[in-house]
């Protein structure tokens, strides 16, 4: 009787340790399954961030290409405001120098005109003369006719 308690006890345990062999190998085999979609997971999410690196490391060239273009347009554009500044400042010290000749020509014909007034020459002698200033853009003709 003791051997075959003994032989029941083992057949117990036995039984007891299938049960658990199969519970883990259940347990083993579910495991197996979640590290596979554990990897998967993984595998997806390292494709996913070397896209987006890829993607940030065009953006990047994009942008400074972008960048060179527009500072390489800014200083065109400032070149060209410099030189059309350039450009004004000279018209406008040519055009204050031609005002001065002008306004001196006007002064000496001016004077001419008193002093013809002066001499009191003859009123019926016509007096015609022209002055010119010239400049690369402005020439200045001025007929005074004396009639007092």
């Amino acid at each position: 009787m003791i051997l075959k308690e003994k032989l029941e006890n083992v057949s117990n345990t036995l039984t007891d340790v299938k049960v658990e062999v199969r519970y883990l190998s259940i347990t083993v085999f579910g495991m197996n399954n979640d590290f596979k979609e554990i990897d998967e997971r993984f595998q997806e999410l390292e494709n996913s961030t070397k896209e987006i690196e890829t993607e940030i490391r065009v953006n990047i060239k994009s942008n400074v290409a972008r960048l060179s273009e527009l500072e390489t347009r800014h200083l065109t554009l400032i070149d060209g405001l410099k030189n059309t500044t350039s450009s004004l400042q000279s018209d406008i010290d040519e055009y204050e120098a031609t005002q001065l000749k002008i306004s001196a020509t006007l002064s000496s014909l001016e004077l001419f005109r008193i002093n013809q007034t002066l001499w009191k020459c003859d009123p019926k002698q016509e007096v015609a003369f022209t002055a010119g200033v010239t400049s690369s853009s402005a020439v200045v003709h001025i007929v005074d006719k004396q009639t007092s």
